[in-house]
């Protein structure tokens, strides 16, 4: 199986992101393939600005990081997120993640893309999600 591994945590020392470590490398020893996507030291910008309430078309093509994102979400059969509990919540940068990528029929950025509209549907076919949260990890 494909599996998208997505994490935020700032710390590269945090029980986070030794889970991940952990769990990649775990899926690895079972035969499977990982990608993992970190979003704090990525390029991810989860930031709207005003480029991405414009269509997307010719004129206005898609950010490169929402392309990626997209087409790393198509080729997964499993989708993992792993990120800490804070104020009852998910990091900012998560949420940004989501909002953009997970939920593009909600999305600002992706829309009117045809590529939101495959994610959309990946996301309606039989698709696993795991979902890790510690509080304060």
């Amino acid at each position: 199986m494909k599996h998208l591994i997505v994490v935020a945590h700032p710390a590269e020392n945090s029980f986070t992101m030794a889970l991940m470590r952990t769990y990649a490398a775990e899926l690895e020893k079972l035969g499977h393939t990982q990608r993992t996507f970190d979003l704090y030291r990525s390029s991810f910008d989860p930031v709207l600005g005003a480029r991405e309430l414009a269509p997307v078309d010719a004129d206005h093509p898609a950010s490169a990081d929402v392309a990626q994102a997209q087409d790393d979400i198509r080729a997964a059969d499993v989708l993992t997120v792993l990120y800490p509990l804070w104020w009852l919540t998910m990091p900012a940068m998560m949420k940004g993640y989501i909002e953009c990528m997970i939920l593009p029929a909600k999305s600002h950025r992706a829309r009117y893309s045809q590529a939101s509209r495959s994610v959309s549907n990946r996301l309606t076919r039989p698709f696993s999600y795991t979902i890790f949260s510690r509080q304060n990890a």
